[in-house]
């Protein structure tokens, strides 16, 4: 969040059912056990905002639309002359 030309950000952890899922059939394990994980890391960084520079937030807010540019218009070949 941007306020009095400063950025913020707060940060919660969350698993995707579906991807842990996939992992556990592909039997890649885990570092720990994801739930039991992002319930570690929202006890630490839960309740607290932090202070970055404007440049970062900019990084961190960009939409895809952003980052992308629209595809350069083909031009036809010349036309041959007989």
């Amino acid at each position: 969040m941007k306020r009095n030309d400063e950025s913020w950000v707060s940060f919660e952890a969350s698993v995707d059912a579906e991807q842990a899922a996939q992992a556990a059939a592909a039997a890649v394990p885990p570092a720990a056990e994801p739930a039991a994980e992002a319930a570690r890391i929202n006890a630490k960084v839960g309740g607290w905002r932090y202070k970055i520079a404007g440049f970062q937030y900019d990084q961190m807010t960009r939409r895809m639309a952003d980052l992308l540019r629209a595809p350069a218009v083909q031009q036809p070949p010349p036309a041959r002359l007989p």
